[in-house]
């Protein structure tokens, strides 16, 4: 229910994922993952998503409000042929938020935090 009309996705989550994870059985991962295929809506950089969670944030013209986290999926691994990406993205999977009005979004648009 709710909070799923865009997710968003930190570029940094997808980077940490080349030679930067090592799983809790010590297996360090060397995965290199395109943007389309974490199945995520927007992908941004040099923001931290989970800091947007219940708060209202514009990328370019369009105010979203973050909802709540967008774990990976449990089928993301075969989907990828990544074995332990799930794992390796789990808290960094992005964030799900509302759409609040309507806009175009453009490539290279910034995010900007509404004020409290």
């Amino acid at each position: 229910g709710g909070g799923r009309e865009v997710t968003l996705i930190e570029r940094e989550a997808i980077d940490h994922l080349d030679g930067g994870v090592v799983t809790s059985w010590g297996t360090q991962l060397d995965i290199q993952l395109a943007a389309g295929e974490t199945r995520r809506n927007i992908m941004t950089s040099g923001v931290p998503l989970n800091h947007l969670l219940d708060r209202e944030f514009r990328v370019g013209e369009v105010l979203m409000r973050g909802t709540r986290l967008c774990e990976p999926c449990p089928y993301l691994e075969e989907l990828t042929s990544h074995e332990g990406l799930r794992m390796a993205l789990m808290h960094r999977g992005g964030i799900r938020a509302n759409i609040l009005n309507e806009g175009v979004l453009h490539t290279g648009d910034d995010v900007w935090i509404k004020a409290d």
